[in-house]
């Protein structure tokens, strides 16, 4: 699968176990160079979702120039996890109605 977000293309990929580049494993994770948002392929398909609109965030956040190292901004890891959930929520409450709206 591919998501346009802003003008990029990324391809999600499911993955044994992404890891950061520190080395620490996480249920998934976005690369904003190879365009990429990796997911862990082990989680409940609901974990899933819910990594993905995370992951989304960051990528949505870094394509509106908001850097992700900035601790101080609105692109902190708490600020995308409550937004995370909240667009999960939104999409799975709202999914039909969008698609009605959005579909060509």
């Amino acid at each position: 699968m591919k998501l346009r977000i802003g003008h990029i293309k990324y391809k999600v990929i499911e993955r044994k176990k992404p890891k950061l580049d520190d080395g620490t494993e996480c249920a998934g994770l976005i690369d904003y160079y190879e365009h990429e948002i990796l997911l862990m392929k082990s989680l409940s398909k609901e974990h899933k979702k819910k990594t993905l609109a995370h992951e989304i965030v960051h990528g949505l956040l870094h394509e509106s120039g908001f850097e992700s190292d900035d601790n101080d901004g609105i692109h902190t890891e708490d600020n995308v996890n409550r937004i995370g959930l909240t667009l999960h929520g939104f999409l799975k409450d709202n999914i039909e109605e969008l698609y009605k709206l959005y579909k060509e």
